[in-house]
């Protein structure tokens, strides 16, 4: 459970360490792509408030306590470049971070928008190729975490090529 104050790099990276690959790797490499999704961020940011209280900043209220809200996180760039320079310092290399949200408007009769990114950091998403790719990978990681609301961190393996040097 994330709270107000906690570092995440922190609190993910032991679980990012077991991770199983079919190739038999565990662990995270340097070259992958953390995707976090927003409400954890903006627990760890403290944006609580009391429910009624505050704007949303959350379509789902999934991992909410009844009586609280969540507004949505805030500098998510600046805790994007936070949280990758904490996992180049556990893992090494320059993993690509991507921190998203849930689009509120539906896109058809099929469901709700998928996520996408709104920061990122070490992912190049300053050409319209990378802005498209970052939303992309957004996407994908919403529908895994959807398929498995307790798990709000996903790794994307295989993307070098987007990655970049600088936050």
């Amino acid at each position: 459970m994330i709270t107000s104050g906690d570092d995440l790099v922190a609190v993910i990276a032991p679980r990012l360490n077991t991770v199983q690959w079919p190739d038999g790797y565990i662990g995270l490499r340097g070259d992958d792509v953390v995707v976090l999704c927003g409400k954890i961020l903006a627990k760890a940011q403290g944006r609580w408030c009391a429910r009624g209280k505050c704007e949303s900043g959350f379509r789902s209220r999934a991992g909410l306590p009844e009586k609280l809200d969540l507004q949505a996180p805030v500098e998510v760039a600046a805790a994007a470049g936070q949280i990758r320079r904490g996992l180049a310092a556990r893992f090494g290399g320059r993993p690509g971070v991507v921190i998203t949200a849930s689009a509120s408007e539906k896109i058809s009769d099929q469901g709700a928008a998928p996520d996408r990114a709104i920061a990122v950091a070490g992912v190049d998403w300053g050409s319209e190729s990378g802005d498209a790719v970052a939303h992309a990978i957004a996407a994908l990681a919403g529908l895994v975490a959807q398929s498995n609301p307790n798990c709000p961190v996903v790794v994307v393996r295989g993307l070098p090529d987007i990655l970049t040097w600088e936050d």
